[in-house]
């Protein structure tokens, strides 16, 4: 990955770049354990570009990426699931 990566005229600079173990409950489309790598820029004024990619066995995965802001805190709301 890039050190800096420029969108619609926005440059952002890499801050993060590295490989996660997760686990999965549900319906993800994901198996229930695996890898994923993961590239995070920073941006001026809270913007934000993210690329993820889940590994397959062999260590390949397609990339997905994500672009878009700092949620401000007190902004939301998060209430208690049902627990199912």
């Amino acid at each position: 990955t890039q050190p800096t990566l420029t969108v619609d005229g926005v440059a952002y600079r890499r801050t993060e770049h590295g490989t996660a173990g997760y686990r999965s409950e549900g319906t993800t489309g994901l198996g229930a354990t695996g890898r994923v790598e993961y590239a995070d820029y920073e941006g001026p004024g809270g913007h934000a570009l993210a690329f993820e990619r889940f590994l397959d066995g062999r260590g390949a995965g397609s990339w997905e990426a994500s672009l878009g802001e700092r949620v401000p805190t007190g902004t939301l709301t998060i209430y208690p699931g049902g627990g199912a």
